[in-house]
């Protein structure tokens, strides 16, 4: 049967797109009662995730086909805006009335494992008779593992990688970067691409944590140990004032790259990119979809490697998580499997090409299918957990790292001088934690 739910699943989407656009009654915050239903053998599943969800969307597809497919367990599916997600999960969890099952990004897998509230999953694997964890592509897996255990499944995830303009390397006879590219390589032809009287610029260097935490990493520094318990010694490292300096000084000094707030000015990196005045940047998937409407000539190919050789990057993600306090567990993980199993990952696939499949064999379709997501594949295997995700400790090293690069970059703070502020600030603030 369930070889026949992706194309029903597919077939609703396609129907409910044309026949509704009508959004559905407004969720509840999850800080009800749990509700009963009339029959006392069917258990209910509370799920929560952010966003506005309208008839026929495939969250709600996906909800839909469980509970019509299910005599003994229904899925109650009560989404919260995004932009307060945070604060109402939190809340709900400090009364008692959070969700079987919730979504959470990233960069807060390791709060809220450290809180307490998530459910070791390894349990479950094992008891399971069709789940299958190495169908996951390794790097979603090491990324929600704590100390062996799994507390996370990814809904959707996007890794990073280099974009590229065609047409602005094509109009100057240049080869397109690839997978063997070094930052030598696209610094020499970063300055080839930048043309000042024409406000055109070789590469954007987002001073986005990300980006700037990948490219310390290809250059042989971190800004925190493997446990994100120290950052004296580690984000004011020699290595740590090198490679921040060479990064900023794409801006600063070299000139290959517009400032944040001169790109912000002109609608955005991703706006320059599309109008052929920044020829390469480093970001997700989600600028897949845009560039694809807009009809932009571009490819995605690995980020640069630095002095060690290697490629550095992170995937950003979102994961189900089981509440820790659930009273029905073993259910909620017929209900995890479900909302991240194949058929839901193909379903979301299929919606949006910057979506890419949790499941090896659909990814490696997904890419023969669409070449300009092989960059985004291709570094998926090359992701780090960056220091936020190590520990709960992780949260102040973004804080003060992110107020380093600030100085740096706005108030014109020496280098050594900014991290160095930053390591005794983010090593004060785990000792008082």
């Amino acid at each position: 049967m369930k070889k026949t739910l992706i194309a029903s699943l597919m077939l609703m989407v396609m129907v409910m797109a044309q026949l509704t656009g009508c959004s559905s009654d407004d969720a509840t915050s999850g800080e009800q009662e749990i509700s009963k239903t009339e029959d006392s053998a069917v258990v209910e599943i509370r799920l929560t995730s952010w966003g506005d969800f309208t008839q026929g969307d495939v969250e709600s597809l996906l909800v839909e086909e469980f509970n019509s497919t299910h005599d003994d367990i229904k899925i109650s599916f009560e989404p919260l805006p995004g932009d307060s997600y945070g604060q109402k999960l939190a809340a709900n969890f400090a009364a008692g009335t959070a969700c079987d099952i919730f979504l959470i990004g990233e960069g807060d897998y390791s709060m809220y494992h450290g809180q307490g509230v998530t459910t070791n999953l390894n349990e479950y694997f094992a008891k399971s008779e069709t789940f299958d964890i190495d169908a996951y592509n390794k790097g979603l897996i090491t990324m929600a593992t704590f100390d062996g255990e799994v507390h996370y499944l990814p809904k959707d995830f996007n890794p990073i990688a280099l974009y590229y303009n065609k047409d602005m390397f094509d109009a100057t006879n240049l080869e397109y970067p690839d997978e063997t590219w070094t930052y030598e390589d696209l610094e020499r032809v970063a300055k080839t691409l930048t043309n000042a009287e024409e406000g055109t610029y070789g590469f954007y260097a987002d001073p986005w944590l990300y980006t700037t935490m990948m490219y310390m990493m290809t250059n042989g520094a971190d800004i925190g140990n493997e446990d994100a318990t120290k950052a004296e010694g580690y984000v004011n490292s020699e290595a740590a004032i090198d490679a921040v300096t060479r990064y900023t000084n794409y801006i600063l000094v070299d000139k290959i790259s517009p400032s944040s707030s001169f790109a912000n000015d002109l609608g955005g990196a991703t706006s320059m990119f599309q109008e052929g005045k920044v020829a390469m940047f480093i970001s997700g998937g989600w600028n897949i979809g845009t560039l694809d409407t807009a009809g932009a000539n571009y490819g995605t190919t690995a980020v640069p490697m630095g002095s060690t050789g290697k490629h550095s990057s992170i995937i950003c993600a979102a994961g189900f998580a089981i509440n820790n306090k659930s009273e029905h567990k073993e259910e909620a993980f017929e209900v995890l499997e479900w909302m991240s199993g194949p058929e839901a990952h193909a379903a979301r696939s299929a919606n949006s090409v910057g979506i890419l499949p949790a499941f090896n064999d659909q990814l490696e379709a997904k890419v023969a299918e669409n070449p300009q997501v092989a960059g985004l594949a291709y570094m998926m295997e090359h992701a780090f957990k960056p220091v936020r995700m190590r520990s709960i400790t992780g949260q102040y090293f973004d804080e003060h790292f992110n107020k380093a690069l600030e100085e740096i970059l706005l108030a014109g703070e020496d280098v050594k001088t900014a991290l160095d502020k930053a390591a005794a600030n983010i090593d004060e603030a785990i000792a008082d934690h």
